[in-house]
């Protein structure tokens, strides 16, 4: 204790800039976003449980289950949009740290800001926050839209998203038979869902077949 009797006061905790803050996050969502679905799965487990069809006509139903692939297909389309319009190197698929060397402002991202772009804050400075005052972050604002500064690239939006096609067909399907099985105790195959997974894996193979053996995507970055 120094002379006196007074003890020194105790240092203040250093204050995390809200810079600093909106990188951390930004990375975090960054890293794990390929996981972030899963945190839907106890509601999927409800659905599936509750032993019997959202609507009992079959023509309900069936209405029921083109809803859920157009919604699904929108999603996918979204995707395809984003990333043929993107700039190169970027909206990618790592997971390990971003690697954009240029910040998306126009197409689908003149609308609503992506909430990976947190991270970006840093990055890109005085750009994002001109992004970010223009661009809602939640909330899309139609209105707001700006045409792509890049045409739409279909090769690279293909050759990097067929696998997202696939996917979704395949759950579709899969979640058809289990949803018949709970129900009824047989995994009826539905018209619909059974067409749209065979369709997905004939699309699937004849792209992977293509950018496997031949250089029909090769000549185009993704």
């Amino acid at each position: 204790m120094p002379a006196g009797g007074h003890r020194p006061p105790a240092a203040r905790p250093r204050s995390v800039p809200v810079v600093e803050h909106l990188t951390r996050s930004g990375d975090l969502l960054f890293r794990w976003r390929s996981y972030l679905p899963l945190a839907l799965l106890p509601l999927l487990a409800v659905g599936l449980l509750a032993r019997q069809y959202p609507f009992h006509p079959p023509a309900l139903d069936r209405a029921w289950k083109i809803g859920c692939a157009l919604i699904a297909a929108a999603g996918v389309a979204l995707r395809i949009y984003t990333v043929g319009t993107a700039a190169p190197g970027t909206s990618g698929r790592n997971t390990r740290e971003q690697k954009a060397v240029e910040l998306n402002t126009t197409g689908a991202y003149s609308v609503v800001r992506h909430p990976l772009y947190l991270a970006n804050y840093q990055r890109f400075g005085a750009t994002f926050r001109a992004w970010a005052a223009r661009v809602p972050a939640i909330i899309p604002a139609f209105g707001g839209f700006r045409p792509a500064a890049l045409p739409f690239r279909w090769r690279v939006a293909v050759v990097r998203e067929y696998y997202a096609v696939s996917t979704v067909t395949t759950l579709l399907f899969g979640l058809d038979l289990v949803e018949d099985y709970i129900a009824t105790g047989h995994p009826w195959p539905d018209p619909i869902s059974t067409t749209l997974f065979v369709l997905g894996g004939a699309f699937f193979v004849t792209i992977r077949t293509l950018k496997k053996w031949t250089r029909f995507f090769a000549s185009h970055p993704r």
